[in-house]
């Protein structure tokens, strides 16, 4: 009677559950059209890649990795190594910020809310975790997106309900959570292409192939080309080991870094490098839809060193990446423009000043700019890369044009001090506080003199250098005597102030402009200068005024410039 009574009640109970299934999928099958597009979705199914689990955590405001492991409440203890390796981009595990999501390794019997439940199997075999959506039912899913037929929703409900009974009503699914499915259940077309994501996500015999394999020759150029780019940017590449891209729930990508390289940038965008074509579209489509900062260039779009940095800096979106037509200016005093074939720029800040990278090609014939020219450039503010031959030059042979020159600088001199100096470094000799007599006793009756503070001869010519003005009538005098004054100001110097000075003392001297270029004839410019000095020639040679520090390469490359004394006023 007992066991009579038992089945009664299950009967019923079935009974009682295939109605209100039935009354739920008579009340979708005549909805309006409207309404079904409305709730129709696509499927998204999470497969283990690997041995680990975990799940991914979006960090809050607040929030550390403490606090986080204490909310989904671990009973076992978490592995911090085994944390660090699921989140290799995270540097520092116990510095965390609002917005970053963190995959943390739970131990088998944790399961916490809007991860995948653990696989079970009925009795028709393996089955699927599906990720509910907003609104979903279990009738929209029966009929809209596993496309069940009424005669066989009953027993595909039961199995569902079998294999999730930790949800006490189907028909008030939480959305972000997961449903397991039995796998025969996926026979449509639609989810048929969804498991084919999944099967490619494995990558279980690629892998295999992988830990053998070679890279192509092309790909080893092209990363050891860019690799001064990316470094220089302070930007990552992976190509050795092993890439691990974590999923929602359980899910894991391990992508052979030898294989598919790829690059990390300062600003968190991600580039793969699949130069032979080995992802497939459904295992890029599940990396981007979790990961929006991870991009993918193939084969065509890696065939060059400029193609690649074209794609892999417009993928950021802090840098960008423009060819340059006109020449770039450094400087304005004096003029430094340089044309490097491509410019690479950003929002982030170097001292106050948009960061640039200048990155040169040069053709099969063409001399690559001098090593004091590139180490310059660097000191100013202007990282470079050289590539010839589609291979960086980490030293530059270049050669620039050879003079000799003479570096003087007088820029802690004034006044009578700098006119010394600076007749000195030209060859032309001067006496400091000599007198000089402006009245004579034997002409005028008695005796009267002046110091000079300078006294410069030059053949017939004598030059009285005095800080100190002159009454008129020993002016005259001293005129009449042969000599020129030139009143200084002790605080006087720079170019204006050795211009007047050395012509007074006769020396020939002239203001112009002076350019160059490298190289100097022919090719492709890849530098232009121009300066303004005062220029002449002393006993010394060629002589050169200027206001600007001249680095030692700058004076070679000026056109009709030889050997010469370079001087730096103020």
């Amino acid at each position: 009677m007992g066991n009579s009574v038992k089945k009664t009640s299950y009967f019923v109970s079935a009974i009682k559950a295939a109605t209100k299934l039935a009354l739920l999928m008579f009340a979708v099958c005549f909805a309006s059209p409207l309404d079904a597009r409305q709730n129709t979705a696509t499927l998204s199914f999470h497969k283990t890649i690997g041995r680990e689990r975990g799940y991914i955590h979006t960090v809050k405001k607040g929030e550390t990795l403490l606090s986080i492991l204490k909310k989904i409440a671990v009973k076992k203890p978490v592995s911090l190594s085994a944390i660090r390796r699921l989140n290799p981009k995270i540097k520092n595990i116990n510095q965390i910020y609002p917005g970053q999501k963190i995959v943390i390794d739970l131990p088998d019997d944790k399961n916490p809310p809007g991860t995948a439940p653990l696989p079970r199997k009925d009795d028709k075999g393996e089955t699927t975790p599906y990720r509910i959506s907003r609104n979903d039912s279990i009738t929209n899913i029966l009929i809209f997106k596993l496309k069940i037929s009424p005669s066989e929703a009953i027993n595909a409900y039961r199995r569902i309900k079998a294999l999730n009974p930790e949800i006490e009503d189907l028909n008030q699914l939480s959305a972000g959570g997961f449903l397991l499915l039995p796998s025969d259940l996926l026979k449509t077309e639609e989810m048929g292409s969804s498991r084919n994501v999944d099967q490619n996500m494995t990558l279980q015999d690629e892998n295999k192939k992988a830990a053998s394999a070679k890279a192509s020759s092309g790909l080893e150029r092209l990363i050891l080309a860019i690799r001064p780019v990316m470094e220089k940017l302070k930007g990552t590449i992976n190509d050795t080991g092993e890439y691990y891209i974590p999923l929602p729930g359980k899910s894991q990508i391990t992508i052979h870094s030898r294989l598919i390289p790829s690059v990390e940038l300062d600003d968190g965008t991600t580039v793969f490098l699949d130069y032979d074509n080995h992802l497939k579209a459904g295992v890029k489509q599940a990396i981007r839809q979790h990961w929006g900062n991870n991009h993918f260039l193939t084969g065509p779009e890696l065939q060059s060193v400029d193609a690649a940095l074209q794609g892999i800096i417009r993928a950021s979106s802090h840098y960008k990446i423009t060819r340059v037509e006109e020449p770039i200016i450094l400087s304005s005093n004096p003029s430094i423009m340089v044309v490097p074939d491509w410019m690479i720029s950003g929002g982030k800040k170097k001292q106050g000043a948009p960061y640039r990278q200048a990155v040169f090609f040069f053709g099969e014939n063409e001399a690559p700019l001098p090593e004091s020219v590139r180490s310059f450039l660097e000191n100013n503010g202007l990282p470079v890369v050289f590539v010839s031959d589609g291979k960086p030059l980490s030293v530059s042979f270049g050669k620039a044009p050879r003079i000799q020159a003479e570096w003087i600088d007088l820029r802690g001199a004034r006044g009578g001090a700098f006119i010394e100096r600076l007749l000195e470094a030209l060859g032309e000799t001067s006496q400091r506080n000599v007198p000089v007599d402006v009245f004579k006793q034997a002409v005028s009756g008695f005796n009267l003199s002046i110091t000079a503070d300078l006294l410069v001869r030059s053949g017939q010519r004598k030059l009285i250098i005095h800080s100190r003005k002159l009454p008129e009538q020993f002016v005259d005098i001293l005129t009449d005597e042969g000599f020129e004054l030139l009143l200084i100001d002790q605080s006087s110097g720079g170019v204006a102030f050795a211009e007047q000075a050395l012509r007074k003392a006769g020396l020939p001297v002239s203001r112009g402009y002076f350019f160059g270029r490298y190289p100097k004839e022919g090719g492709k410019r890849r530098l232009e200068i121009s300066f303004s000095a005062v220029s002449g020639a002393s006993s010394k040679g060629q002589f050169y005024l200027v206001d600007f520090d001249m680095p030692d390469w700058f004076l070679p490359m000026a056109k009709n410039v030889g050997n010469a004394v370079v001087i730096r006023c103020q």
